[in-house]
């Protein structure tokens, strides 16, 4: 159908054929268009959807059916191929399990797109092509180099005889960076990217090797391709708390990367940013696991949805998992995490990246309690394969095969390191970047019996079906022709205004005494610019523009305006500019130069923040700003009674010391890119109204880097400089008819209706965000003071004018949590709903609203776990399940997932360990198959 699709593992037929009207025997919904419920419609709607089935199964060479089981996340995919006139599907993979819910793909017909959720197995082709071929080709496929190690230096592009002999001999399947992302100045245009890029392809179809993908860290915007739209980095992006910024960004991201003839990007981030001395915070949305799930989900879609002749791109979810998370801050440092708190907060942005349609993952450089990522069966086979059902390419980071060789020390060479990564993850790519010991020994490994060629085979599948996808295998050309029309997009001036738009509403007001903002546009102002990033675009930009650690210099970005720039732009008073300091703190001005011109001045304009870095080069001991920063504040506000206004411009939230209390007004700008300048002067002068919001919870001593809003109830005892979600706004907004429109009592399947009306009471246009904050009362493992549920940004209200917000909770994935058993459930009790930053509705539940929760007797987690175990389990092995004492476990022996509901409803004691242990079996078939009986005993 020429869909873009995630791969799709193989299923076992049914032991008996299946006839169309036993599909509509089993209480199932028929999904998305039309929505019916089969059970409560005649005999005659049965019938009628039938025949529409049964012509569009005639009628088309795929068509895709999920099952997905009540209360579950686990999705079943399969595809009828064929129909015989006897009415008896023919020829399918199709295992049938009930009650559940049938998403049929016939209804793509009706609306040309299919939806997100839905996707094929792996073609037909990808499975002949797996077949044919060697293993060194295999190898091959698993194999990505930095194309560093494929270039002519003397002339700043690709070596055809390096390319040829990498692919001749090693038969690579991909490539992956910009060559110049490193020290060397320059950045490839889109042509010269796509002239490499056909260099590459036509030297792989010489020699006998399938199409190579090639991945590119497109970040924020293309930020490798010369004359793209740079956007904000993400933590500035998700100070919008509006998501629909993430998927416009996403796309146009999409549509410069793909002009460059790339199709595979490296993004998103969706690491929490939860300790402010990480080098990596300004590449996460948040600390937040809900403001992350929702920015990364509509920037995934922005990106997978954009196509270009039938090609489309890939985005990739890293990285996988808890990467954020080290307790000293520094990059890849060891992270000491219970698997539960994994599960609760680091979890969720994955997750909803999954239902997303997300194509493909990268795993992280860190380890997880002394077992480092690259070698972890518990997050890369039972979390990521069989809780998420992630079925993509995943593909390591930077070298981590062989660092757990020579950095994490749990293999004693090469070889073991490989056997490791493939024995007790799904890794289907490694990322080994400079040399090709890692298909050396991958050959060696099987050769020896040590690895086998079926595991070589999901991979390879899983990598050729990404391929496929994006229309690699069929038009490898595609993107790379001499003129694309793509370049009449590139860094056009429509994708410049929404880079600029989104700096409009991430700028975040901070504080604003005496309302010295916005400024009088009228007045003649002499405003004295000063500080190390008031006149700087390579730190407006940050890292990960043109080159790894940003820029070389202000000469290296084509457009833009720095803070100096931007006033000098927005009004037609006297601006003068100092640097004061550079950004290390030394003082590069006469501090009594500084000190004159601050007396003349009837406004100070600061700019503090860092420079430009990435990763661990950036690694720091102190959180402190450079102490001459602090100084250079001092010293301005000795020296003038001027009101002070402090821009910040950094990647992390640095300690500021006096600095706020020495301000008049703060701004924080983020790394907002090349126009962050102007979009932070149009807000000083009250050309926009700022509606931003902060992110994260900005520290103000050094013992509170980790310290987050969601934090236990005994945890936190001291002030930080600004809590999560603050932002000022030049007008006020009040809240009305706020109330639980689903009432005060719910069970598991109620939705959660909680609506109010917001007004602008103020005297100027502006948009807010309405923040909703939940805390569980009580809760069998300690609950946080609050988190947050949902939040809505209003459009541009007018004074006195109201918008309507209904906010809509899922109970059982809104209100649930992975409890004592490491499962998801949701418990009886008391929930109270609050708005806003400031809400503690533990200290004063009378601002907050009330909900119980009431479970039906129909909940059963624990039964609902073991059955879905128990039906992949049969749906993996196959026969060989039947070795389960099929009398014992009262029909569990077959696949009838409601014999296994029902038996588990009657007998009341089965365990948690159970699923568990089948989850084992499905993540190591090969081992467990065989002994699911003795593995996994009677009873429960």
């Amino acid at each position: 159908m020429g869909i873009p699709c995630r791969p799709r593992p193989k299923f076992v037929p049914c032991p008996l054929p299946l006839t169309v009207d036993a599909l509509f025997k089993k209480h199932l919904t028929l999904i998305p268009y039309p929505i019916l419920q089969l059970s409560k419609h005649t005999s005659k709607d049965r019938a009628d959807l039938k025949r529409g089935l049964v012509k569009i199964v005639r009628g088309q060479i795929e068509v895709i059916v999920r099952f997905c089981f009540p209360a579950s996340t686990q999705y079943h995919d399969t595809e009828i191929q064929a129909h015989s006139t006897s009415g008896t599907i023919a020829g399918t993979n199709i295992t049938m399990r009930g009650p559940g819910t049938l998403i049929a793909a016939w209804a793509v017909l009706a609306v040309g797109v299919l939806p997100a959720a839905v996707c094929c197995l792996s073609s037909e082709r990808v499975e002949k092509l797996v077949k044919s071929l060697s293993l060194k080709d295999k190898a091959g496929q698993m194999t990505e180099l930095d194309l560093a190690v494929a270039m002519d230096w003397s002339q700043k592009t690709v070596d055809e005889t390096k390319v040829r002999k990498l692919i001749r001999d090693y038969r690579i399947g991909s490539f992956l960076n910009s060559p110049l992302a490193g020290d060397n100045p320059g950045i490839w245009t889109a042509r010269e990217w796509r002239q490499a890029m056909r260099t590459i392809q036509r030297v792989a179809e010489e020699e006998g090797v399938l199409p190579l993908i090639h991945g590119l860290d497109s970040v924020h915007g293309a930020n490798y391709i010369k004359g793209a739209t740079i956007f904000p980095h993400q933590h500035g992006l998700a100070a919008t708390f509006k998501p629909t910024y993430a998927r416009e960004v996403g796309r146009i991201t999409a549509q410069d990367t793909m002009a460059a003839g790339v199709q595979w990007i490296f993004a998103p981030i969706l690491d929490l940013g939860v300790n402010s001395r990480w080098p990596r915070m300004y590449e996460t949305f948040s600390e937040d696991p809900h403001l992350v799930s929702s920015m990364g989900a509509e920037i995934i879609s922005g990106i997978q949805s954009f196509m270009h002749d039938n090609l489309t791109t890939a985005a990739c979810m890293k990285h996988f998992i808890a990467y954020s998370a080290t307790t000293t801050g520094h990059d890849q440092a060891p992270v000491l995490l219970d698997v539960r708190d994994v599960e609760n907060y680091y979890l969720p942005p994955y997750r909803a990246a999954v239902k997303a349609g997300i194509r493909t993952a990268m795993e992280s450089y860190q380890e997880i309690s002394g077992v480092p990522m690259a070698s972890s069966r518990e997050y890369l086979k039972n979390l990521l394969r069989y809780e998420l059902d992630f079925k993509g390419l995943l593909v390591t980071d930077y070298g981590e095969i062989n660092a757990l060789h020579g950095e994490h020390a749990v293999a004693s060479n090469s070889r073991e390191a490989v056997r490791i990564a493939m024995e007790d993850t799904t890794i289907d790519m490694s990322m080994t970047a400079w040399d090709v010991d890692f298909a050396k020994d991958l050959i060696k490994l099987v050769e020896a019996g040590e690895v086998s060629i079926s595991r070589l085979d999901e991979s390879v599948a899983r990598i050729l079906q990404t391929k496929e996808d994006l229309g690699l295998l069929d038009h490898p050309y595609g993107l790379v022709q001499d003129e694309s029309p793509l370049d009449a997009h590139l860094g056009s001036a429509a994708d410049k205004e929404v880079a600029l738009d989104v700096i409009r509403e991430s700028v975040t007001l901070l504080k604003n005494e005496q309302d010295v903002l916005p400024l009088d546009p009228k007045r003649q102002y002499n405003i004295l610019v000063t500080g190390p990033t008031a006149h700087s675009l390579a730190f407006q930009c940050g890292g990960w523009t043109i080159h790894w650690h940003g820029p070389l210099g202000d000469e290296e970005i084509n457009y833009g305006s720095t803070l100096f720039d931007g006033l000098r732009n927005v009004t037609d008073s006297v601006v003068d500019f100092l640097p004061g300091v550079d950004i290390d703190g030394r003082f590069i001005t006469d501090k009594d130069v500084l000190a004159d011109r601050a007396a003349q001045a009837d406004l100070i304009v600061v700019g503090i923040g860092e420079a430009a870095y990435a990763e661990a080069a950036a690694n720091i001991q102190d959180l402190v700003l450079p102490r001459g920063q602090e100084e250079l504040v001092m010293l301005l506000a000795r020296s003038s009674t001027a009101p002070i206004v402090t821009v910040i411009f950094e990647g992390r939230p640095r300690l500021l010391g006096s600095i706020p209390a020495l301000s008049t007004a703060v701004l924080h700008a983020y790394l907002p890119g090349p126009e962050g300048g102007l979009g932070v002067a149009e807000i000083m002068f009250g050309r926009v109204t700022p509606s931003g919001r902060i992110p994260f919870t900005y520290p103000k001593h050094q013992n509170g880097p980790s310290l987050l809003y969601y934090h236990k109830l005994r945890q936190r005892d001291y002030d930080v400089e600004w809590e999560f979600g603050v932002g000022l706004s030049y007008t006020t907004f009040a809240y009305e008819d706020v109330r639980i429109a689903s009432g005060p009592v719910i069970d598991e399947h109620t939705p959660v209706n909680i609506s109010l009306k917001v007004r602008n009471t103020g005297r100027r246009p502006g948009k807010h965000t309405v923040l909703l904050f939940g805390s569980d009362v009580v809760r069998r493992v300690t609950p946080e003071v609050k988190m947050l549920k949902a939040f809505k940004k209003t459009r541009n209200l007018q004074p006195g004018h109201t918008e309507s917000i209904t906010f809509v909770l899922d109970p059982l994935e809104d209100l649930s949590y992975y409890g004592v058993e490491r499962h998801r459930i949701l418990e009886d009790g008391d929930w109270l709903f609050g708005f806003g930053e400031k809400v503690d509705c533990r200290k004063d539940p009378s601002e907050c609203l009330k909900l119980t929760v009431k479970l039906s007797a129909q909940y059963l987690p624990l039964c609902q776990a073991v059955c879905v175990a128990w039906d992949r389990v049969h749906q993996t092995c196959g026969p060989q399940s039947q070795n389960v004492n099929t009398t014992a476990l009262v029909g569990l022996g077959g696949s009838d997932f409601e014999s296994c509901m029902s038996a588990c409803a009657e007998q009341g004691y089965w365990r948690w360990e159970m699923a568990d242990c089948l989850r084992d079996v499905v993540m190591n078939p090969r081992a467990l198959c065989q002994h699911v009986k003795r593995v996994c005993p009677y009873p429960f």
